[in-house]
């Protein structure tokens, strides 16, 4: 089943235009990387989905539903979470406050799913009442996934979760995106470190100056040197 399904988007800043009608898709329960080198558009089509950039064209539906109208605070509930790479976390809060900030919209009580989030990142757990500000990197990655876990949503849109951590926590970080997606939450990823990234998931798009240049399963795309040699500026 089709949940997220973009067709002919077309979106920037201003006058400018960043994504010139990009379609993309993302199946119940895939883990999907969008690649592609620096201001070619990642993380504007990520924002264009959340309503954090408004669509000038095409339409966006989630879970059957058209949401390119939608203000941002409106598409939260259907079940979209979005995860910027930077100032992710309320660094002066504790763990577990910042994990209560998270489901400040459910209507339940809380004591259950935060439960469920220390169970998913025991090293939150252990830490739970230290301020998010003195973690660790991919600690902090891991708190800012952990709250926004905490609304239960279909799909998971994470911003380059491993910039500027050192080898052994970005391995943390994509075991911990193959872990939430075995709950049967699917993911949308901008990740620079394409190999890896693509390695775990299911399909990948290539993004290039705002068009979606190549699309195929992760492993293809992974082990196909045109990627790196045309998109990434590798050999």
């Amino acid at each position: 089943m089709t949940l997220l399904d973009v067709t002919g988007v077309r979106a920037g800043y201003g006058d400018t235009e960043i994504l010139h009608g990009v379609d993309m898709r993302v199946e119940a329960g895939e883990i999907v990387t969008i690649i592609g080198p620096n201001g070619s558009g990642k993380s504007t089509l990520m924002k264009s989905v959340v309503g954090m950039v408004e669509a000038s064209a095409g339409e966006i539906r989630f879970d059957g539903q058209r949401i390119e109208g939608l203000r941002a605070d409106r598409r939260i509930p259907l079940g979209l979470c979005y995860v910027p790479q930077t100032e992710n976390v309320f660094p002066t809060l504790t763990i577990t406050e910042n994990l209560e900030m998270g489901g400040f919209l459910r209507n339940d009580r809380l004591d259950g799913r935060i439960r469920d989030m220390f169970e998913l990142f025991p090293d939150l757990a252990e830490k739970r009442s230290a301020r998010a500000g003195s973690l660790s990197g991919g600690q902090r990655q891991m708190m800012a996934v952990a709250r926004a876990l905490m609304l239960e949503p279909k799909l998971l849109l994470l911003d380059e979760p491993t910039a500027g951590l050192s080898p052994m926590l970005m391995e943390a970080v994509f075991r911990m995106v193959r872990d939430i997606n075995a709950t049967g939450v699917a993911v949308l990823m901008v990740e620079h470190n394409a190999k890896k990234a693509l390695s775990i998931s299911h399909r990948g798009y290539v993004l290039a100056v705002g068009e979606v240049r190549m699309e195929s399963t992760g492993p293809e795309l992974a082990n196909d040197p045109s990627v790196g040699r045309l998109y990434l500026g590798s050999e």
